[in-house]
């Protein structure tokens, strides 16, 4: 009987040599044999998505928050939406806000052609046009994806894939900064009442804001009544850039966190007087430019800057609408990032360093 011994080292050198060989041909079953057969499935589904999103049905939804009364202080609303594919063909709707022109009913009715959509004044819905936008180059790169030989390569480009789906789910449920106030500037309003939005939408002390974004499967319109701000220094808007003094203090305080807020006002030269009854009388008629720090602070932590005027927020009311349609999209995208991701784990997980 003999013993035969081997090199220690050489030995770990082919098990090296063999599990990466192992794992190579692994990945290359996955994406042959389980990936690739799935794939025109995949793209079926994105197909779905892209149909849904743009079909031609018109949906119409009610917003409401119950019936108009004259006896209830509360903010009301009570109208109607509709939605054709990514664009919003019509709104209208009724509202009452205790003080805005003192609790009258407002009429918000433009002429509807939605029986002649060629006359139509659509309002795209950034969110859905990004989706759209999105769904088309993923039907793209899953195409692409079938032709891929290289192993390696289709991991780089299936990692691409997930990360898109994943993004357009995101702006589903978290609308860009721009959808959001202060940031959108009354876009619907203006778009769909702009020959009557100074009548409709302003009083001498307020003004009427509109914005519509989605969350997840549901239209989310968020009213308010606005109080606009007219004291000085507060009201000034720099013709520059557009902001105001509430903003250039804002962004001074996020940079200089040790700064006191004396300083940061008198570098906008804003003058601090003591709240006496004789300085509140002189800041109200002739001393334009200086405050108290408790007005300051007011100022600062209520005043926004919104369609070139300094605003604060009085009243508020956000009504949630279910879209059919939507909620049939929504369902399709988490299905299909589920089913992607899935795929995605076992090609994260062979392709890992052995």
């Amino acid at each position: 009987m003999s013993t035969e011994l081997y090199n220690s080292k050489l030995t770990r050198d082919n098990k090296s040599t063999i599990a990466k060989e192992d794992q190579r041909r692994e990945l290359a079953w996955l994406i042959k044999d389980v990936i690739k057969p799935d794939l025109p499935s995949v793209i079926d589904n994105v197909e779905e998505c892209i149909e849904l999103l743009n079909s031609n049905e018109i949906s119409r939804m009610p917003i409401t928050t119950g019936a108009i009364s004259t006896q209830s202080n509360s903010p009301q609303i009570e109208g109607i939406v509709t939605r054709q594919g990514p664009n919003i063909l019509s709104l209208q709707f009724t509202t009452k806000f205790q003080h805005f022109h003192k609790g009258q009913i407002i009429n918000f009715k433009e002429n509807d052609n939605i029986g002649n959509l060629k006359y139509v004044r659509k309002f795209p819905l950034l969110q859905l046009d990004i989706i759209n936008k999105g769904l088309s180059q993923l039907l793209q790169d899953l195409e692409d994806l079938e032709m891929i030989e290289d192993d390696i390569q289709f991991v780089d480009t299936f990692s691409r894939i997930i990360t898109s789906i994943m993004h357009l789910i995101n702006v589903l449920q978290n609308p860009p900064d721009e959808l959001n106030f202060p940031f959108d500037n009354n876009g619907l309003l203006k778009h769909f009442y702009n020959a009557h939005f100074e009548e409709l939408c302003n009083s001498i002390h307020h003004l009427l804001s509109l914005e519509i974004v989605l969350s997840g499967d549901q239209l989310v319109l968020d009213f308010r009544n606005l109080d606009k701000v007219i004291k000085n220094p507060w009201c000034h808007i720099d013709p520059v850039d557009g902001t105001s003094v509430v903003d250039k203090i804002k962004e001074q305080q996020k940079h200089n966190r040790n700064m006191k807020l004396e300083d940061i006002l008198a570098d906008n030269h804003i003058i601090v007087e003591e709240p006496t009854i004789l300085n509140n009388l002189m800041q109200s008629t002739f001393n334009k430019e200086s405050t108290t720090i408790q007005q300051a602070q007011f100022h600062i932590s209520r005043c926004v800057t919104f369609d070139n005027k300094v605003v604060t927020e009085q009243e508020k009311v956000s009504i949630s609408c279910s879209d059919q349609e939507l909620i049939k999209l929504v369902t399709k995208l988490n299905s299909l990032e589920e089913r992607i991701s899935n795929h995605f784990n076992n090609l994260s997980y062979i392709a890992r360093e052995p």
